[in-house]
């Protein structure tokens, strides 16, 4: 694998969040990511998208996202794992999305995780927004859903949550 070393400030759990959704953007070539995001965070420039993870709540981080999109043009994705040290476990994971639609960047959160075999890695919104896909090419805006009804929905949260417990608890997991 491809990626930077995490060291000092950030939590194991975190390096394994940040491990997990770097595999699932297709585990392209990393940098540390500027300061303003949270320790940890990686930057996959070819991409232009930055992974990020933070155990606080959303909108703490919008402000610094919307400044490092302005100043790199990438995405961004961070997860909010939660305090404890498996996350989906006691905390569920949501995720808050800064993507380009348009060239403007747009923040869209409460974004939950959705994987299954043939349709990769996805973050579906909470409601009426667009979709967004993770894959070699860094992330992708959709508007058309990876899913065809409410259970193929849940079968895919479900799924991914199963990849997150296994990928955080365990280090040779994934």
């Amino acid at each position: 694998m491809n990626i930077v070393v995490l060291g000092d400030g950030t939590s194991r759990t975190a390096r394994r969040m940040i491990k997990f959704l770097h595999a699932a953007a297709g585990g392209g070539a990393a940098s540390v990511a500027p300061d303003l995001l949270p320790a940890g965070a990686i930057y996959l420039e070819q991409e232009r998208l930055i992974l990020a993870t933070t155990p606080c709540g959303k909108g703490v981080f919008n402000e610094a996202m919307l400044d490092v999109a302005t100043q790199t043009g990438a995405d961004i994705i961070l997860a909010h794992q939660g305090r404890y040290p498996i996350p989906e476990i006691l905390d569920e994971v949501t995720f808050t999305a800064l993507v380009h639609v348009d060239s403007d960047p747009r923040i869209m959160e409460d974004m939950v995780l959705y994987w299954l075999p043939g349709d990769g890695y996805w973050l579906l919104p909470p409601g009426p927004a667009p979709f967004v896909e993770l894959n070699a090419d860094g992330s992708r805006v959709s508007f058309c859903s990876p899913f065809v009804d409410r259970l193929e929905r849940a079968d895919g949260v479900d799924a991914a949550a199963a990849k997150m417990i296994r990928a955080t608890r365990y280090e040779e997991a994934f």
